[in-house]
Order: structure tokens, then C-alpha cells, then sequence
């Protein structure tokens, strides 16, 4: 009778092992950052996209005379939300406005972006419920280039306030807080182009530039800016 042999298969030695795992190490740190800003990008488009459904939709309700002080229209700043003067103290009064009074057809979710719950209904839209701040008292003379929507995570009390850099090139009223903190932020402006940065644009951006403060008619803007 032939006598078989068994076979024993040769397992992967330690060396060989610690090779294979130091590559895939290699590989994850080159792909990780990729995915990581390619899903930040994602992210951002859909709240850039968000937004200038907001601006068109306010456009859209204009006839004859745009951004002008009327009741659909870009808000006017006030202690107390008087709807009737076009008159709101925050964005989340104006947002429910645009809502309740069927200027937008959307859902409360529709003002998040990721890291923000939304709403459960128009009594519950707060600041903590969506992602922008806004400029108040739009008028026909303000530049269509200038941002009048943006993503909450830079925080300005009036267009003329200054921008000072912090020592890492950011500047310092780029908060760490949702929806992106200093890793993007989102402008759309008042011809409803959009804009988005990310972190290393941040580190770059003159943000006085981007709030062009010169008017159609040369007068300077102090346009105060709605708290979420």
C-alpha cells in the first residue's frame, strides 16, 4: 500500500505578520483623511444647497420691489418678533415664519445640518434647532455678493465688526461648536450664490473681504446680525 504524506501547511511567520499590518497601517492613514474630507465636503454641500433654498425661496416671494420692508422678505432686527412689521429677534422666529406662513414648504429638519436635532414642531424651533445666523435689514442696496445666510459656527453681532486672526490663522470668532466648528463654514449670499470653506481655506480667508461692506450707493453697512 502507498503510504501518504500529510501535508502541513506553513503559517505566517510573526516578521511577516508585522510587515502585513504596518501596511495596512500605511494605507488607512493615507485613505482616512481622504474620506474624512470627502464625507466634511458632503456634508457641507447639502447645507450650502440648504441654504440657498432659504435665499430663493424668500426671492422668490418678491415682486415689484425686492428686499424691501415688506412682510415676506429678508427681516428686520427687533427686541421682540412683531411678524406684521416684518420684525423678528432671531432666526428661529423668522425660520418658523417662513414655515407657518407658507413661504417654504419644508420640514423643521430641513434647517439642520448634521450634529443638530431637528425641531419636533414650530413651538419647539430654537437656536439649538438650526444652523444659521442671518443678516437683518436687507436691503435693495446691499451687495448681492455679500453673505446674508451663514452656518452658525462664525458668530458676528454686526457686519462691521472686526475679524481678528488667532495665532493658528483662524479667526477668532470661528467657534468649535456644531454644525462644523473651524473645520468649514457655509455663506450664501444675497443673489443666492453659495460658498463653501473648508478648514485649510478658513486659515487663509480675509473675512472682512467676504462681508463686502460697500454699497450700491457708497454708504457703509451696520447691518446687525440675528442670533440663531
Amino acid at each position: 500500500m502507498k503510504a501518504w504524506r500529510r501535508r502541513i501547511g506553513r503559517g505566517f511567520t510573526l516578521v511577516e505578520m508585522l510587515v502585513v499590518i504596518t501596511i495596512i497601517g500605511i494605507l488607512m492613514g493615507l485613505l482616512v483623511p481622504q474620506i474624512s474630507n470627502a464625507i466634511l465636503q458632503a456634508r457641507l454641500t447639502g447645507t450650502m444647497n440648504n441654504g440657498k433654498r432659504i435665499i430663493e425661496a424668500i426671492i422668490q416671494q418678491q415682486s415689484d420691489t425686492v428686499y424691501t420692508a415688506r412682510i415676506v422678505g429678508f427681516p428686520k432686527y427687533g427686541a421682540t418678533t412683531v411678524v406684521t412689521n416684518n420684525q423678528f429677534r432671531n432666526v428661529a422666529d423668522y425660520f418658523r415664519y417662513l414655515v407657518t406662513g407658507e413661504v417654504m414648504a419644508v420640514n423643521w429638519a430641513f434647517f439642520v445640518a448634521p450634529g443638530i436635532p431637528p425641531a419636533t414642531g414650530a413651538d419647539t424651533l430654537q437656536g439649538t434647532n438650526h444652523a444659521w445666523r442671518m443678516v437683518a435689514d436687507v436691503t435693495e442696496s446691499y451687495p448681492e455678493t455679500a453673505p446674508v445666510l451663514w452656518t452658525k459656527n462664525l458668530s458676528l453681532t454686526t457686519i462691521g465688526e472686526p475679524i481678528t486672526p488667532r495665532p493658528n490663522g483662524l479667526p477668532h470668532k470661528l467657534e468649535d461648536i456644531n454644525p462644523y466648528g473651524t473645520k468649514g463654514l457655509v455663506l450664501i449670499a444675497k443673489g443666492a450664490s453659495a460658498q463653501k470653506l473648508v478648514k485649510d481655506d478658513l486659515k487663509m480667508m480675509a473675512f472682512t473681504n467676504i462681508f463686502n461692506r460697500a454699497t450700491l450707493d457708497g454708504t457703509v453697512l451696520t447691518n446687525r446680525v440675528l442670533e440663531p
